[in-house]
C-alpha cells in the first residue's frame, strides 16, 4: 500500500539559513556530537542539500528527512542563523 507524504520539513528549513546536523550521545559522554555545519543551498519536501566548507574546498551533501539515523543513533537538524544578503 502506498500512502503521501506531503512535506517532512516540518521545521522549516529555508534556502540561505546555517544548520547545524548533530547525532545523538553515546551512553558515556555529555551533548550530542556535531556531525557537519552548512549553508542550505536547496531544500524540498523531502530533502535539503547542504554546503560544507573545509580546509580542502568544500562539498556539497543531501540529507533526507526521512535518514534520521546514523550508525543506530538519531540525527538532530538546528537552524543556527542565515547568511546575509
Amino acid at each position: 500500500m502506498f500512502f503521501e507524504i506531503n512535506n517532512l520539513n516540518i521545521i522549516n528549513i529555508k534556502k540561505g539559513q546555517i544548520v547545524e546536523i548533530m547525532r545523538e550521545s553515546d551512553e558515556g559522554t555529555k551533548g550530542d556530537v556535531k556531525i557537519i555545519r552548512g549553508v542550505v543551498v536547496e531544500t524540498s519536501k523531502r530533502w535539503f542539500r547542504v554546503y560544507v566548507k573545509s580546509f580542502l574546498g568544500g562539498y556539497y551533501t543531501c540529507v533526507h528527512y526521512v535518514d534520521t539515523y546514523m550508525n543506530g543513533k538519531k540525527l538532530r537538524y538546528r537552524v543556527i542563523g542565515s547568511i546575509k544578503k
